[in-house]
Formats: structure tokens, C-alpha cells, sequence
């Protein structure tokens, strides 16, 4: 894809989303919470699988793998500003502060590990990620 075709389709994304908080009528975090909850509903529809019963969600990784590695970014840099506070703060001793920085560690592990396995021709329509 192109350089001017990806420019336009963030300008696209970006007024979906200014439309998301006008219609929301609420500003700042509240508003921008509720427009990405609603774009997120149309990527997890972007993400279903095809021919799949109605009673049945099944998703392909492959094409999540994007909003998995967005997860991991944003936990990542969260974390990194958690731990700078905790070493500023007096509230958290340095057990305390390991603990908690373990347990984002664990989760962007886990999440990290996930999309390596969402390989493309495992996730194909009727392939399952094994």
C-alpha cells in the first residue's frame, strides 16, 4: 500500500472517529473511551470468521494479530510510566514495585507470544491456530 493511500485511510479513520465522540456528546477520556469501544466493535467484526454458525464466535487470529500488538504496546508504555511513578512514590516499597512490574511483564509475554503464533496460514478460514 502506498504512502498516500495509508494517509488517507487514517484521515478517513481519524474523521470516523471525531464523528464517534461529536455523536457520543461527551469530551475528553469519557468521549474518546466511547468511540473506540464502538470502533472496536467493528474490528472484532472484521476479525469473525466467515461460514461459522450464528450460535458460534470464532475469530482469525491472524487478522487480530494488529489489535493484539496494539494491547501489548499500550501495556508496555503504561508499565514503563507505572514504574517511573512507583520509583518517585513512597506508597510502593521495591518488592511491591517488582511484583507489580512482574505481572505486566507476564501479560505482554503472553500477548507477545500469542501473535507470533497467530501465523497467517494457520488461521486461514477453517485452519485453526494449533
Amino acid at each position: 500500500m502506498n504512502d498516500e493511500r495509508i494517509s488517507a485511510i487514517k484521515a478517513g479513520l481519524m474523521q470516523y472517529v471525531g464523528s464517534l465522540l461529536t455523536e457520543s456528546g461527551k469530551g475528553g477520556a469519557e468521549g474518546m473511551h466511547i468511540a473506540l469501544a464502538q470502533l472496536s466493535e467493528v474490528w472484532l467484526e472484521c476479525c469473525r470468521r466467515q461460514n461459522v454458525p450464528d450460535n458460534e464466535t470464532v475469530y482469525n487470529m491472524f487478522i487480530a494479530k494488529p489489535i493484539l500488538r496494539a494491547a501489548s504496546i499500550i501495556i508496555k508504555d503504561y508499565a514503563r510510566a507505572l514504574k517511573k511513578d512507583m520509583e518517585e512514590s513512597s506508597l510502593f516499597d521495591s518488592k511491591s514495585r517488582g511484583e507489580i512490574m512482574d505481572t505486566y511483564e507476564s501479560a505482554t509475554n503472553l500477548i507477545d507470544g500469542l501473535v507470533e503464533h497467530f501465523r497467517k496460514e494457520l488461521c486461514d478460514e477453517g485452519g485453526k491456530s494449533e
